[in-house]
């Protein structure tokens, strides 16, 4: 079986090391990888995998209208390339359904008769309301629809009916590339608490600041760390709401870009990593603190208590409630928290490895080369009579 795997993104946000996940077990179980992506992602030159450079320099220009052009031609050259070589599924990656995604798919299906498979990672776009049109559109363009939990496949079928069968494959974990931090030998006094990631409204950034300051008043030893690119929040906002509540000892702003070397060490110092979200229907960030082996505090949102317990391996508090966040960090007991990293880690190793979830996307892949050597994904016009 030949798989051709579209990424633009790719080295600009690290998803490279999610696709590389499955891709090495893709190949190791003697299927040929195509992987198409842009000029950031590292090429890691592993055997079976096949690394192009379409995109090029999609993210170093400023231009939109550019922009467009690298995607567009990104695409155009996956395809064709996807069609000279064979490939039996191509794989998209869509985080929004949109009129782009839509003229991407039409001209897949015009250029290749592959299986399409997207993998739908947010539902339902945080930055735009998606047209249900557009959407319905899409899903019938394909084959078949991945998302990472019932949560996301619920939500899916609660807004569009999708005829197309729909996968639940997890998202794996990453400890084969990054480190397993083991509990700190000496406990200080001041607990250090870590936000990583992208910097967005619906990630609860204003809770996690309010909660602050409520350890603050209570005059609760802690330094906060919040690392990431703002994506919908303005940088200046960050400061003065920062500033304006006197918390200027007690958080530290790294508003940009975190380069790997960045993150371990940001890791390294902390003693608990905070994931205040509102609203989420995948957390990489989760995955990626779990196979660190760093004890974790997640809102009670279904994607986070699908995998973390309260009291069990890590804190679960009340969505949008800066008291109860406030309250679960301050009745903190470290030595407790490693206990509760510990079994997480033994958790996603065991339940979210790689070769476990790949098997399961070989199935999906089968299943969607089977249907359609029989039958076309929509209805075409008899033009015999």
């Amino acid at each position: 079986m030949t798989v051709s795997i579209i990424d633009p993104i790719g080295g600009k946000i690290g998803l490279d090391d999610y696709h590389f996940g499955y891709m090495v077990e893709l190949s190791k179980k003697d299927n040929k990888v195509i992987y198409f992506s842009n000029s950031k992602t590292k090429n890691r030159n592993i055997k079976g995998i096949n690394q192009v450079d379409v995109f090029g320099e999609i993210w170093s220009t400023p231009s939109r209208l550019k922009k467009f052009y690298f995607l567009l031609r990104g695409y155009l050259l996956a395809f064709i390339f996807s069609k000279n070589k064979k490939s039996n599924i191509i794989h998209l990656h869509f985080f929004s359904v949109n009129l782009i995604d839509l003229l991407i798919l039409i001209i897949a299906r015009i250029l290749t008769k592959a299986s399409l498979i997207v993998t739908v990672h947010d539902v339902e776009s945080f930055r735009s309301n998606n047209l249900r049109f557009v959407e319905k559109m899409c899903y019938k363009l394909v084959n078949g629809v991945i998302v990472h939990n019932e949560f996301s496949k619920l939500e899916l079928l609660k807004k569009i009916k999708i005829s197309r069968d729909i996968f639940v494959i997890p998202q794996g974990n990453y400890i084969n590339d990054v480190p397993k931090f083991q509990p700190k030998k000496i406990k200080s006094e001041k607990i250090e608490l870590l936000f990583f990631g992208q910097i967005k409204k619906i990630k609860g950034i204003d809770v996690l600041i309010d909660a602050a300051c409520l350890l603050a008043d209570k005059s609760f030893d802690f330094h906060l760390t919040i690392a990431g690119k703002p994506w919908d929040l303005k940088s200046e906002d960050l400061i003065d709401k920062i500033k304006s509540n006197n918390l200027d000892k007690f958080v530290s702003l790294k508003l940009t870009f975190i380069s790997n070397e960045e993150k371990n060490e940001l890791y390294k110092k902390s003693d608990i990593v905070i994931l205040p979200y509102k609203k989420i229907y995948n957390s990489g960030v989760l995955m990626l603190t779990a196979s660190m082996n760093k004890p974790l505090i997640v809102s009670d949102l279904e994607p986070f208590t699908d995998i973390l317990e309260n009291e069990i391996n890590g804190i679960v508090f009340k969505n949008n409630d800066a008291k109860d966040l406030a309250n679960k960090i301050l009745n903190i007991n470290l030595p407790k928290m490693d206990i509760f990293a510990d079994r997480l880690f033994d958790k996603v190793e065991l339940e979210y490895s790689w070769e476990r979830i790949t098997i399961k996307l070989i199935d999906s892949y089968k299943k969607l080369i089977n249907l359609s050597s029989n039958s076309f994904p929509y209805k075409t016009i008899n033009r015999s009579k």
